[in-house]
């Protein structure tokens, strides 16, 4: 039988892991960890490390961590490029 609490714990979970992509998508946090720090400390979600702290998850965050800084390296690099 679901509970109130069942549900909260299950919202509150997948929110911390769609926070922990969206700030792996952003480009600012170098790895997993980064993105754990400011979950945890900036954001104040103590669960954080208990949820990320995952061999799969962190595979996933670091390689959306190195996508996005590829990404705007990329982006960069084209805007430094001469207009033709």
């Amino acid at each position: 039988m679901s509970t109130g609490n069942d549900d909260l714990g299950a919202w509150t979970r997948r929110h911390i892991i769609e926070l922990a992509f969206e700030l792996a998508d952003s480009s600012r946090y170098e790895d997993f960890t980064d993105v754990a720090y400011a979950l945890q400390f900036e954001r104040g979600m103590a669960m954080t490390q208990t949820l990320i702290d995952d061999a799969d998850m962190c595979h996933q965050l670091n390689t959306r961590c190195g996508n996005a800084r590829e990404a705007l390296a990329s982006l960069a690099e084209q805007s430094n490029q001469p207009q033709q």
